[in-house]
């Protein structure tokens, strides 16, 4: 189960705390994290809903239930991109929170240096790799 820790109205911590635990292959590399349905309900948690991991860099991933007969209760079940870009690894534990999200109508997106080239089309590339991501602004 999730452990809870109190709320403090000014300071935005995570309420919740869980351990981390390795994803499911078919999650790799899409930004999910899986959750038992009993944390979910503690945290107020739908499927799809959008979280804030506080690792050491905090990041929002899309949040869906375990799998059925998955001993998950306590545990989020996180892939390693995920894992690593939190600074994070399996056994430890991060706050969880729930956020409000707004749907954007455009992301643009701009090269940091001149002269990146792409072999293949770039703005399909960019929409397959972001398209149903949590992206943070």
């Amino acid at each position: 189960m999730t452990s809870k820790k109190p709320k403090e109205k000014e300071n935005k911590k995570p309420e919740f705390f869980l351990k981390i635990a390795e994803s499911i292959q078919e999650d790799v590399d899409k930004g999910i994290a899986r959750i038992s349905s009993k944390d979910m309900k503690a945290m107020n948690l739908l499927p799809g809903d959008i979280v804030l991991i506080e690792g050491k860099v905090p990041i929002a991933v899309k949040v869906l239930r375990a799998l059925g007969g998955d001993k998950s209760i306590g545990k989020i079940r996180l892939d390693g991109t995920v894992r690593s870009n939190i600074g994070f690894s399996i056994g430890e534990e991060v706050g969880v929170q729930k956020i409000e999200v707004k749907s954007a109508n455009s992301v643009t997106l701009s090269p940091m240096q001149e002269g990146i080239k792409f072999s293949d089309n770039p703005t399909e590339f960019f929409h397959n790799k972001l398209m149903e991501k949590s992206l943070v602004l």
